[in-house]
């Protein structure tokens, strides 16, 4: 999965884990400030944790395993980001439709305000209009439908969204909006909205109260606004919350002044966090596998070889390499000899024998290359050979396979080279998101190893 989505993915997470501890310690408390402040906190946290990389005091990575995994086939690496790219699109989409939606509530309100126009009463922009709905307020908009009220339902309802407006309630749900946004694909976001609303509203409920309003009268007005439908899904609606569970936090016994502490449990969810998070501490392999030796970025972890192995694996390379040169070799000159006699003599059945012999010549140079394909040389010598052939045909369907096979070895470099370019802009990045130097060190290395690939390709 690409990192940035990762990011997403992660962010989501700790915001799912913060809201359960909301959800099991603080939702039943009524220490309404406190978990508004939780809640909100949560979520500049949820999306900072996964960018805080601390070394890991438990896991431990060899120099080399970052290597080995670098080396990964780049077939491997494309069908990766195909899936990369569908992801990408998936998400992208998903948060256009949420910032379309948000868009449109939006626009709506500034609709309605354009449309019924407002009257300021006590600091507040009343909208008056004639939408069956229920009281609500936006910033410091308050919008309620032209029914009549009595003087005191009507100071009770300015009082439940003044304190909406003064404590800015709705830059909260804005927020909450911009969460939905980015994790629409949470299932814990829609809960956590739910909360946070739900808060809001205790806490209006018990402003309200506080300035001296009666609770049963209060509560039989809440009871009344009931009716209605709900228009804006983020403004603070009068009845926003559940009727039943905002007379029930009405009725409940202040908790203890001990339950405030419950908040600090975010202190070691947030530490377990960044150890989820952290990365492998990286050490310096065994002896016999030091990261200086030029070999070891290519090696796998498992094997480990020492330097000496190293060395003589080296040599044997060096070895069977100059054998298979020698080989080519001895075959080119025999196929060359019986082409000159293919040419001289005229009688079928030598002429069969011959192109029989050439036959087995080609199937065993084939054999000898066939491990070597990613070899610049063996591929620039079989485009030689091929256009050697070639120039050398003059039959138009023999001609005509040869120049098959050319296209074909022309799309196989142009295949690699496109997985080398990628797999080299894979590598810049991991550089760039890489402090360790050593890493770094290994990093560059194989960079130099694909970009002489890449250049031998062009060539």
């Amino acid at each position: 999965m690409n990192n940035s989505l990762m990011y997403f993915f992660e962010a989501g997470i700790c915001l799912a884990l913060f809201y359960l501890i909301y959800w099991t310690f603080l939702k039943k408390e009524t220490f309404f400030v406190l978990n508004r402040f939780f809640l909100m906190l949560s979520i500049p946290i949820s999306f900072i944790l996964p960018l805080v990389k601390v070394p890991s005091p438990f896991l431990t990575r060899p120099l080399t395993e970052k290597a080995y995994i670098l080396t990964q086939p780049a077939g491997m690496q494309i069908s990766r980001s195909g899936t990369t790219d569908i992801l990408w699109l998936i998400y992208l989409l998903g948060a256009g439709l949420f910032f379309l939606l948000l868009s449109y509530k939006l626009v709506q309100l500034f609709i309605l305000i354009k449309r019924y126009g407002y009257k300021i009463h006590e600091g507040i922009k009343i909208v008056f209009i004639d939408k069956d709905t229920t009281p609500f307020s936006f910033f410091n908009f308050f919008f309620i439908n032209k029914r009549n009220f009595s003087d005191q339902d009507f100071k009770r309802i300015i009082a439940h969204e003044s304190v909406h407006a003064k404590q800015y309630h709705s830059i909260d749900m804005i927020l909450l909006e911009l969460l939905t946004i980015f994790q629409w694909f949470n299932p814990f976001v829609w809960p956590y909205k739910k909360s946070l609303k739900e808060t809001h509203e205790y806490l209006a409920d018990n402003a309200v109260i506080a300035q001296g309003c009666s609770k049963a009268k209060y509560q039989l007005l809440i009871f009344e606004q009931h009716v209605g439908v709900k228009l804006f899904e983020f403004a603070n609606n009068f009845n926003q919350s559940q009727i039943k569970r905002r007379i029930t936090m009405m009725e409940k016994i202040k908790s203890r002044g001990r339950a405030k502490f419950k908040i600090l449990l975010i202190v070691p969810m947030v530490c377990l966090l960044l150890l989820a998070f952290a990365e492998p501490r990286s050490v310096k392999a065994p002896e016999q596998s030091s990261p200086n030796d030029g070999s070891s970025a290519m090696l796998s972890p498992e094997s480990s070889p020492s330097p000496a192995v190293t060395l003589d694996k080296d040599k044997s390379q060096d070895q069977k390499k100059k054998e298979l040169e020698k080989k080519l070799k001895e075959i080119k000159l025999k196929e060359k000899k019986l082409k000159e006699a293919f040419a001289e003599t005229k009688d079928p059945e030598k002429r069969k024998a011959i192109a029989k012999k050439l036959q087995e010549l080609k199937n065993m140079r084939a054999e000898l290359t066939n491990d070597n394909d990613n070899n610049p040389k063996s591929i620039k010598e079989m485009e030689l050979e091929l256009k050697e052939l070639l120039a050398n045909t003059k039959d138009p369907e023999k001609r005509k396979k040869i120049e098959e096979k050319l296209k074909k070895l022309y799309k196989k470099i142009e295949q690699d080279k496109k997985e080398i370019s990628h797999l080299l802009t894979e590598l810049k990045e991991k550089w760039k998101n890489t402090t360790d130097p050593e890493k770094k060190k290994l990093i560059e290395k194989k960079i130099l190893q694909l970009k002489k690939q890449l250049e031998s390709k062009k060539k």
